[in-house]
């Protein structure tokens, strides 16, 4: 994944796999995905509740954005 993110924004494979524990980690960190206790290391994307997805809900657009 952090090679595919590196070529895509044209930054070293050690840049991108930076920024992709970032962003992973604010997830984990709002409830989105969780981490997998598997090695290599691996999440899944929680159950979100209907009330996150419904377009009226300020909680739609969250605050960071992955790029």
């Amino acid at each position: 994944m952090a090679e595919e993110y590196a070529k895509e924004k044209n930054i070293p494979k050690q840049s991108a796999r930076k920024v992709l524990e970032k962003r992973l980690k604010i997830l984990v960190e709002q409830g989105i995905v969780e981490r997998l206790i598997t090695y290599p290391v691996s999440y899944k994307l929680k159950k979100l509740p209907k009330i996150l997805l419904l377009p009226f809900s300020k909680k739609f657009r969250l605050n960071e954005s992955f790029d």
